[in-house]
């Protein structure tokens, strides 16, 4: 997977992201025409989307190969890179949200402020939840990986697989009405429940699987109309049974389905084009669709509109939030990656 390769699944991972925030649940705000097993036909496509996966195992490839090079001089600067935008991102918002919506809030507390601003607290901004947990993997990739090298890969997929349940049925018996609310029970928690997709993405890399997978289907000369039929059905067969504990693979299958695809085209450069702004979308997107302005948005009605005006909303706050720092680059001694 080269680098292109990655930002256009992040367009992709980006816009599942917005579609499952924005019509996952709350089915009630909007108007669908098709229904599915009884399910809103916007609701029901959210069972093939798994954006989280996506961004762990895209990242769990990244690092690895930094990994593999030797020692990694700018994981720190990756990880303030990430944080700036996200401050950038809640200096904007919150102002709006303390003028606007919700003066209690937004700001809150000084203690509230500090929580936020680190992340062990996301109450401006719930959605943001796995901007601290990440981060903390990311930190400590070096370490995972070399604790991943100990094991062959069924090995280690053994053992992940057998935390990611554990954890899975941890977060579902117990987590709306206790883990959740204490942060120094879920974010470790939350830390061994990413080590599947990130430890799957590592493999991807270290078992050459993109490699193995494109001499397999050109050793059998599967065509792409082949692999796009095969996707599409297993995507709909993941919308069918909604199983969380089996995202990763099919994430992995999907991610591996991608790379096969030719890209260059006007879906691949607008992917990519929504791919290089998906850190921004990811952490705009919810201020629209919830937070501050809700009751716009969904006055759409119809899901291709709402989800289009909120893409549409989101790249533009992300014009703004990258022109400032591309602005705080140019004019600081800020270390911007």
């Amino acid at each position: 997977m080269n680098k292109e390769q990655s930002i256009i699944l992040k367009g992709i991972a980006v816009l599942f992201m917005v579609w499952g925030h924005l019509f996952g649940r709350n089915t009630d705000l909007y108007s669908d025409v098709f229904y599915i097993f009884g399910k809103p036909f916007a609701q029901f496509i959210c069972g093939g989307m798994s954006p989280v996966a996506f961004f762990l195992m895209i990242g769990g490839y990244g690092l690895y190969n930094v990994y593999l090079k030797g020692y990694d001089k700018n994981r720190y600067k990756r990880i303030f890179r990430l944080y700036l935008h996200y401050w950038i991102v809640l200096i904007i918002f919150v102002p709006i949200g303390y003028f606007f919506v919700n003066e209690e809030r937004y700001p809150g507390s000084f203690y509230d402020v500090i929580l936020n601003l680190i992340g062990l607290s996301t109450s401006y901004n719930s959605e943001c939840w796995f901007l601290l947990p990440y981060s903390l993997v990311s930190l400590s990739s070096a370490f995972l990986f070399r604790i991943y090298d100990r094991f062959n890969a069924k090995t280690l997929i053994a053992i992940t697989f057998s935390i990611h349940l554990l954890t899975c049925t941890a977060l579902h018996f117990y987590g709306e009405t206790f883990i959740n609310h204490n942060v120094w029970i879920s974010l470790p928690l939350v830390f061994l429940h990413f080590q599947l997709s990130f430890s799957l993405g590592a493999l991807l890399k270290r078992e050459q699987i993109f490699e193995k997978t494109k001499h397999f289907v050109k050793e059998r000369n599967i065509k792409t109309y082949q692999t796009l039929l095969l996707l599409l059905f297993v995507f709909l067969l993941m919308c069918s049974v909604w199983n969380t504990g089996y995202y990763s693979f099919y994430v992995m299958f999907f991610i591996l389905s991608i790379s096969l695809l030719p890209m260059e085209n006007i879906i691949g450069k607008t992917l990519a084009y929504i791919g290089k702004h998906s850190m921004n979308i990811w952490m705009t997107h919810t201020f629209f669709a919830y937070h501050l302005f809700k009751t716009y948005t969904y006055s759409l009605k119809f899901p291709v509109i709402i989800f289009l005006a909120t893409i549409a909303v989101s790249l533009l706050s992300s014009s703004i939030i990258n022109f400032i720092v591309s602005f705080l680059k140019r004019h600081t001694f800020l270390p911007i990656t």
